[in-house]
């Protein structure tokens, strides 16, 4: 393990980060980071800051198997251990328990098992479905949980995995409805709907933190680059309803704004979802100085980038 001195980290703009370890390149590995939607804006990020980004499939190893997923840390020994991954159909997960306990919860009890006994940081990404959705201000990361449907239990379990026990070298970064490049999304989706369907109804009464995964990478990244442990909220600021945030997607992509604003009870959800589920970044402002920008002005971004950029369907 390299000693601190011996890093050096040159800022260029607010968020990124250029590495140079006398010649030297730090390692991280990026569950997820070949094909998820997260993960691949998380593999680009680290790559252009210098990191040796190793991004491992499913085929290559059972990432699910402790044994494995500690033979596969031991051989490239990263500075950093990104889990990416997660099993992430709200609605399937209602009747598939047992995989999305296995995925969201066992595994981060296995990655906590594994890197505590090796000199390895921790980054995990979880959900703001963990909140009941009662609240009409966003959420801190003092409030209590009180999750409505089976993903998000098994999400905050594997928090409460990690944190039990590797806290001392863990971060928690929830987030919130996610676009990005590289797989499809709601808001890719809906542009695409949007240009096939006459009327296209969308919910209205859920509220929350639309995110770009471009801007929650940079903001890991910069994290990343410090001491910093514990829980933090990482979203683009301001909130928005589905509706609000397929309205303005359409109107970016210069489609016709054929979207239909429908209650959450005529719309068929197996999994209940919370109806305000905004979450406050303040604390990641105040210890860090990471502002995140608008979620209008990130969606403007990604909407132009996209017309130019073939979304795929890939499974992590």
């Amino acid at each position: 393990m390299l000693r601190r001195n011996e890093r050096l980290y040159v800022a260029i703009n607010q968020l990124e980060f250029r590495l140079l370890l006398h010649g030297m390149k730090k390692h991280v590995i990026i569950l997820g980071g070949k094909t998820g939607l997260l993960g691949q804006a998380l593999a680009a990020e680290y790559q252009a800051a210098g990191y040796s980004v190793h991004t491992p499939l499913r085929t290559d190893f059972d990432i699910l198997n402790g044994a494995q997923l500690a033979k596969h840390i031991d051989s490239i020994e990263p500075e950093i251990v990104i889990n990416a991954i997660g099993y992430t159909h709200v609605d399937q997960a209602e009747k598939n328990t047992d995989e999305a306990y296995a995925v969201n919860t066992t595994f981060c009890g296995s990655l906590a098992e594994v890197l505590s006994t090796r000199p390895v940081r921790c980054i995990s990404f979880s959900t703001d479905y963990i909140f009941s959705g009662h609240n009409d201000i966003p959420y801190t990361e003092k409030d209590t949980p009180n999750p409505r449907n089976m993903y998000a239990k098994t999400k905050l379990l594997g928090e409460y995995a990690l944190l039990d026990r590797i806290a001392d070298k863990t971060m928690i970064l929830r987030t919130a409805w996610l676009f990005g490049l590289h797989k499809a999304n709601f808001v890719s989706t809906i542009t695409d709907l949007s240009r096939q369907k006459k009327e296209l109804p969308v919910i209205a009464d859920q509220v929350g933190s639309p995110t770009s995964t471009h801007d929650l990478a940079r903001a890991c990244l910069t994290l990343s680059a410090t001491e910093t442990n514990g829980l933090y909220h990482i979203t683009n600021s301001g909130t928005a309803s589905w509706c609000e945030l397929a309205q303005a997607a359409v109107t970016l992509a210069g489609h016709p704004d054929n979207i239909v604003p429908i209650r959450t009870a005529d719309y068929n959800q197996q999994a209940p979802r919370p109806a305000y589920s905004a979450l406050s970044t303040n604390l990641l402002t105040l210890n860090t100085g990471i502002t995140m920008r608008p979620w209008k002005e990130s969606l403007a971004e990604y909407v132009s980038a996209s017309s130019q950029k073939e979304i795929t369907h890939a499974n992590f």
